[in-house]
């Protein structure tokens, strides 16, 4: 250990002395390396390490700056989070809407509402307009008869000749066919003189 006389003169050992002047060296070092900090790019990476080995010293701005970055990544965020929030409220109006107008364009009630989101799932069909269409074209549903005048749909049970047609399809189809021949020849016929 390093002796001092009456007069103030150190006095060591020669390793003593390469100890003292490594950690010399080592202080010299360091405060060359933080001083330069900014210019070597080493700034808030070095005032970092600094924070984390001696987290009670004060160091210039850098406590300040962080403060202020945390506020502004904090204010950010919130905002970036509503600006989602109005933003997956927009797509799922919009995509209610669609689904509601597919229900009363195919008059699906919440049971064919349910088989559709089934099949836009399992054939993987993301549009419901287009799922609506295919899902209604492979499986057709029955028409519903009608007694009411100017409807689309007929009621074949009450039409003359039904149950000649169900008979023998092709008697009647052939027979339909024949008649047809017959007129167009009367008219040939007619037109000739």
């Amino acid at each position: 250990m390093a002796q001092q006389d009456e007069n103030g003169n150190v006095y060591m050992t020669r390793d003593e002395y390469a100890q003292y002047w490594n950690n010399a060296q080592k202080g010299v070092f360091s405060q060359e390396i933080y001083d330069r900090a900014e210019q070597l790019k080493l700034g808030d990476d070095l005032r970092k390490i600094i924070k984390q080995t001696h987290p009670n010293v004060p160091q210039r701005g850098f406590d300040e700056q962080r403060m202020v970055n945390e506020r502004i990544n904090a204010f950010e965020k919130k905002m970036a989070d509503k600006e989602k929030a109005e933003k997956d409220k927009a797509e799922d109006d919009d995509w209610n809407k669609r689904m509601n107008g597919v229900r009363d364009t195919y008059r699906l009630d919440d049971a064919g509402m349910k088989e559709l989101d089934t099949f836009m799932r399992q054939e993987k069909v993301a549009n419901p307009e287009i799922a609506a269409a295919e899902m209604n074209r492979r499986s057709p549903r029955m028409m519903e008869a009608s007694n009411g005048f100017g409807s689309p749909y007929m009621n074949f049970q009450k039409q003359d000749g039904w149950d000649e047609i169900a008979r023998n399809p092709e008697k009647w189809a052939n027979d339909l066919i024949f008649k047809a021949a017959k007129r167009q020849e009367e008219a040939e016929k007619n037109r000739r003189f």
